[in-house]
């Protein structure tokens, strides 16, 4: 219960403008820190768990270890990053104003054969997720692309258990 109530402060302060260029707020699971450095903004919540942050900036998608579509840029939506006792999460979405279908191209030719779970297209709509390592791996890769106004959105996702 402490974990959610934690995670919905850091949700809300990661959606509300930062007063100053950096705040903490103690909680009973840790303290939450707000930043604002150059109108980026990012949340960190550590814990005896782990630590948790949110925002622009807080994961880069070169160190993934998974192909980065050229020219794509870091969506505003910002990106998330954990480590807690239980393992590791980092989850960062990048965007381009090339076609679905150039995007899908390329991770279809840079992700090892057998990555690819699913394609569809409906009503102009179009995603496709390819996914590296399976149920019983400590380490999992994953790419979202999809169709968005005027964009392709690539969610790039990475996690690892101890």
């Amino acid at each position: 219960m402490r974990l959610v109530l934690a995670l919905f402060l850091v949700v809300t302060f990661a959606l509300l403008p930062a007063c100053a260029k950096k705040s903490t707020i103690n909680t009973s699971s840790g303290p939450v820190t707000v930043t604002e450095q150059n109108g980026v903004k990012q949340v960190t919540m550590k814990s005896s768990e782990g630590t948790t942050k949110i925002g622009e900036g807080v994961v880069d998608p070169n160190s993934l270890g998974l192909p980065v579509y050229p020219g794509a840029t870091p969506s505003k939506s910002g990106a998330f990053s954990s480590q807690t006792k239980m393992g590791g999460a980092q989850v960062v979405t990048i965007e381009t104003t090339d076609s679905f279908d150039k995007v899908y191209a390329f991770y279809h030719a840079k992700m090892p054969p057998g990555t690819e779970k699913m394609k569809v297209a409906a009503a102009g709509a179009s995603m496709a997720t390819f996914q590296i390592g399976g149920d019983k791996d400590k380490s999992h890769k994953g790419v979202s692309i999809v169709t968005a106004p005027g964009k392709t959105s690539i969610t790039l996702m990475v996690s690892s258990s101890p």
